[in-house]
């Protein structure tokens, strides 16, 4: 099959997608701190990660979001302690106090709650579930309880779980993450965006690989914001933001050096 018919077939679910118009009262910062700002800490996902963002004048944030066995929604990117500790456990066998004894992790209601960090998140679901939506039911209560729902996006690359946040508050703009990365866990219709119809995104996050000017162009046309990741050099940004993209999460990347492209 040649490369063009293949990308047509590829560009179908998006093709046929209706697509939902983004209606906050605020607009896409040009750059989200991946992880919080954690060069300096060196901690992913942490209040302390969020308020090194703050500091630096970024405006949004992106976060991991995923549950610990008793149900705590909790910050944190990996799903088992491999590379943290050495300890091959996954996150979702762990109560809340017991990881607490491993390594310190915050909760999203703390997140919620805090003043010291950027004024919006955009909250990455962590989760390989299919049926069970516990994680997107406690995260929107919470959301509810601290009165921030005005105040986020959601991103996942579990797009049943969009649909799910769709369903519960319509209004919270989904954001489809998508990778070219040859994964087992990076199926089909996860890569081609199968699911696009029933998410009815406001944004697509794609990563850097996937950034050329025809693809930025054609989910454009379908009134889509874009946001690339994860980018840490300023020309490559550059490059990014002449092609139309919205908004680029970054390891490094500051507003202040951005305010100069």
């Amino acid at each position: 099959m040649n490369q063009f018919l293949l990308e047509k077939i590829e560009r179908l679910p998006l093709s046929f997608c209706r697509t939902s118009f983004w209606s906050q009262t605020w607009e896409l910062p040009k750059l989200q701190a991946h992880r919080g700002h954690w060069i300096k800490s060196n901690r992913q996902n942490t209040l302390e990660s969020l308020a090194d963002a703050k500091k630096e004048k970024f405006c949004m944030a992106e976060i991991d979001v995923q549950l610990t066995k008793d149900g705590e929604v909790i910050l944190f990117h990996d799903f088992d302690l491999k590379n943290i500790c050495l300890k091959n456990v996954l996150i979702s066998e762990l109560n809340f106090k017991d990881l607490q004894k491993l390594i310190k992790v915050d909760s999203l209601e703390e997140v919620l709650l805090s003043t010291d960090r950027p004024e919006f998140l955009n909250i990455e679901l962590k989760t390989k579930s299919w049926r069970n939506f516990s994680l997107e039911e406690k995260v929107i209560s919470l959301l509810r309880k601290t009165g921030t729902m005005g105040n986020v996006l959601f991103s996942s690359f579990n797009h049943l779980s969009l649909i799910k946040i769709k369903n519960l508050e319509p209004e919270i703009p989904r954001a489809m993450l998508a990778t070219g990365e040859k994964n087992n866990w990076n199926k089909v219709y996860l890569k081609y965006l199968y699911l696009a119809p029933l998410v009815e995104p406001q944004l697509i996050h794609i990563e850097t690989a996937m950034a050329n000017e025809e693809f930025v162009s054609f989910l454009k046309s379908k009134n889509l914001k874009i946001s690339v990741w994860t980018e840490n050099d300023l020309s490559m940004a550059k490059k990014f933001y002449q092609m139309g993209v919205d908004s680029i999460i970054s390891d490094v990347l500051t507003p202040g050096l951005i305010d100069l492209v």
